[in-house]
């Protein structure tokens, strides 16, 4: 079997990717998983796999790399090379759908969608014949379309990591009630992230644990290398504007407690070993699966949060994910003070479900699926069926698959509409909360 993942890489030129098996980069989390799980992949010697890149960089050896001009070039050559099914990461911005028109449909299309699926897109999918699956990237998220034609051509696999060896971290880190009360951020500094939210809360920490430290790993220019950041040189000049405030002094000097790190590699690791408090997206707007949170747990860290798809996936204490955003100083406050996390437990449970060697057997599974004419892996079972109205989702679904789908997803009362309505919401009030 002949498998290619396409990677938009043109913006990214130059990252040394040799090393994803043991960390990301310092690019985003799309990209790395592209990469991670690709090459981990082209390892499996009944596979042959190829990774289509729009830039150069160094790649993992092993893995064949084929540079494209964009996705359409990517799913011609696949067709004039044999490739059974080309993988792509859906991307309302630069997927258009003029690159599905009068191609060839040998090859079998498998869209990974890492963000959020509009309606619109949702509905071009389902009624695209050279798409032959829709992989979500946690169950929670792939829930939320239960009520869409396109429901019938998705499933979900996990994103992947690499974890370390539990013995050897357990001799390395800090047991977490010992550490230093150091609150973490890692992320794109971009407002779909809401650092601001987090910014906005520092000086209520400090009232309350006037020690406390705030490590900020990431900046505006993570997805974009091309971003001209602001005065600080940490984000677009107008987020600047946005959140410096609640991290400067009446001189505008940053405070002596926040320190800003920028993008980092594997290095990132010494910092997260100290972290008591991880806060990877204080929001939790864009997040379908929750990648940082997965890495800063399986450091030892304590993660506070908003309760949302990606991070109930990925949070083993859910205790620690709000539903109040105004509540995000009260939790970190709390878990610097007494910080609870059962390591062992913890490791555990999210190796079970996240090793990237585990999520590639997944892979394989699901392309023998669609080689038997099968487009899903997993059963229709459903948890936490009374969170953000799953159940209305789960019954107006059953209805409307009954009925062959003739009634239009629009309704408001759709599942996915009403969530679009509801993010939309949380999307006004995230600005509100920082004026």
């Amino acid at each position: 079997m002949k498998i290619g993942y396409f990677l938009k890489n043109d913006l990214l030129a130059g990252v040394d990717w040799r090393e994803v098996n043991r960390a990301n980069p310092g690019v985003g989390g799309t990209e790395y998983m592209v990469v991670l799980i690709a090459s981990a992949l082209a390892e499996n010697k009944t596979i042959d796999v190829v990774l289509y890149v729009m830039a150069d960089g160094q790649f993992p050896l092993g893995l064949k790399i084929k540079q494209v001009s964009g996705l359409r070039e990517a799913i011609l050559d696949s067709n004039k090379t044999n490739v059974d099914y080309l993988v792509f990461t859906h991307s309302p911005i630069s997927v258009k759908e003029k690159y599905f028109n009068n191609i060839p449909t040998k090859t079998g299309l498998i869209v990974w969608c890492h963000n959020f699926i509009s309606n619109k897109w949702l509905s071009f999918y389902a009624n695209c014949k050279e798409l032959k699956s829709i992989i979500c990237v946690g169950r929670e998220m792939l829930d939320l379309y239960v009520d869409h034609k396109a429901y019938t051509k998705m499933d979900y696999i996990y994103n992947g990591f690499p974890f370390a060896d539990k013995e050897i971290l357990m001799k390395k880190l800090v047991d977490v009630q010992k550490r230093e009360n150091i609150v973490t951020y890692i992320g794109s500094i971009v407002p779909s992230k809401s650092f601001h939210w987090l910014a906005k809360a520092w000086k209520n920490v400090l009232k309350m644990v006037p020690d406390a430290q705030l490590y900020v790993i990431g900046n505006g220019n993570l997805y974009n290398g091309t971003v001209r950041l602001g005065k600080y040189h940490i984000a677009e000049e107008s987020y600047e504007k946005v959140f410096m405030p609640y991290l400067t002094d009446d001189q505008g000097n940053i405070l002596p407690s926040v320190h800003f790190m920028g993008k980092l590699g594997i290095e990132k690791n010494e910092i997260i070993a100290k972290t008591k408090v991880g806060v990877p997206n204080p929001s939790g707007y864009t997040e379908t699966f929750g990648l940082t949170a997965v890495e800063m747990e399986t450091l030892g860290c304590v993660v506070v949060s908003y309760k949302c798809p990606g991070y109930i996936d990925t949070v083993v204490e859910k205790r620690n994910l709000y539903s109040n955003p105004r509540k995000i100083s009260a939790y970190i406050i709390k878990n610097l003070l007494t910080p609870k996390i059962n390591f062992c437990e913890t490791y555990d449970e999210l190796k079970d479900k996240f090793y990237y060697e585990h999520i590639v057997v997944d892979w394989i599974k699901l392309f023998e699926a669609l080689h038997c004419g099968n487009c899903k892996i997993h059963g229709t079972e459903r948890v936490n069926i009374f969170y953000n109205h799953k159940w209305f989702r789960i019954f107006w679904g059953k209805i409307n698959a009954s009925l062959g789908y003739i009634l239009p997803t629009e309704v408001w009362l759709s599942g996915t509409r009403f969530y679009t309505k509801y993010i939309g919401l949380k999307k006004k009030l995230q600005y509100k909360l920082v004026k």
